[in-house]
């Protein structure tokens, strides 16, 4: 189980939402954003398909050097 999979079975555990995610290895590691970004929509789809729907994710997105920016996905 991924990280963002258990993150997201724990959320729902506790009955929390909505869920923020960082852009987590596209920082310092300089991972790939957009690969980072589809990751987190994937395991967010995939966890739907498979337990009660999320109601929101939001995924926090950071640039060095420029505005902060948020993409969030709601039902």
């Amino acid at each position: 189980m991924s990280l963002l999979e258990r993150t997201l079975a724990i959320t729902h555990d506790m009955g929390l939402s909505p869920i923020a995610f960082p852009l987590i290895g596209a920082g310092a590691n300089n991972y790939p954003a957009l690969e980072v970004i589809k990751a987190i929509i994937d395991a967010c789809s995939l966890f739907r398909q498979k337990r009660s729907p999320l109601k929101k994710v939001v995924i926090a997105v950071w640039e060095h050097g420029k505005k902060n920016e948020k993409v969030s996905l709601s039902e």
